[in-house]
């Protein structure tokens, strides 16, 4: 009895035999998709950090930098263990055995300690700036104020000149330098001496130390006591 040999199964898409409608072989699905054949096989180049072919689970490298990585976020002071750290980051210097380019090997290996580096600095840049940029409250000083101190005498001086500083009011009070002004640029030479915390009340026009005052009606007397 002979045996029939059974013909291959063609795909329902292409028809072409042996194809079964793999999405990286079937031209039809290929051109329904928009993929090229090249986008769709699967490419295993070499891996970033450690340069090994198809290494894409147990990279050494990617462990060695989770670890450390690990290390620094779980500082508690971070400034108080840079210093130790940063200088004794000692790192397998097998890892890139499979280079065959010495100068290539030796870079790879700088690289990765630099970034080592880079994990354990970066906490600590961070602090610093977080210190840097903080605002600082401080306590603003109190400075005391200095009262203005005259004394405003008993009886009246009566006077009818023209105040010399405003040129439109008699003068209702007398220094004790003998200079005269009406009271109500009186009051404003008060207030400005007294915001500028200076205690001392001098003549506006002599310049000498005005320890006492003298009105010229009750009225005055009152406006003067009230106004020290």
């Amino acid at each position: 009895m002979s045996v029939v040999e059974r013909a291959p199964r063609k795909c329902s898409q292409c028809r072409q035999e042996r194809c079964n409608k793999s999405k990286a072989t079937c031209p039809v699905n290929v051109a329904r998709t928009g993929y090229t054949l090249r986008q769709l096989l699967p490419v295993a180049g070499p891996c970033n950090l450690c340069h090994r072919p198809g290494c894409f689970t147990e990279c050494p490298i990617k462990m060695l930098i989770d670890h450390h990585t690990s290390v620094a976020n779980s500082m508690i002071n971070p400034i108080t263990m840079v210093g130790r750290v940063y200088y004794q980051i000692n790192i397998n210097p097998n890892l890139y055995d499979h280079i065959e380019n010495i100068t290539l090997r030796q870079q790879y290996l700088t690289r990765l300690k630099e970034t080592i580096r880079d994990i354990y600095m970066l906490p600590v840049v961070n602090n610093i700036t977080r210190v840097i940029n903080s605002p600082m409250v401080l306590k603003q000083s109190v400075i005391p104020q200095k009262k203005v101190v005259f004394d405003v005498l008993q009886g009246y001086k009566m006077c009818s000149e023209e105040c010399g500083i405003c040129y439109d009011k008699t003068c209702d009070v007398t220094f004790n330098c003998n200079h005269k002004s009406c009271v109500d640029c009186f009051k404003g030479h008060f207030t400005s001496i007294a915001a500028k915390n200076f205690p001392i009340l001098k003549c506006p026009f002599c310049r000498s130390t005005i320890d006492s005052v003298q009105s010229s009606d009750k009225n005055t007397h009152d406006t003067l006591v009230n106004l020290k």
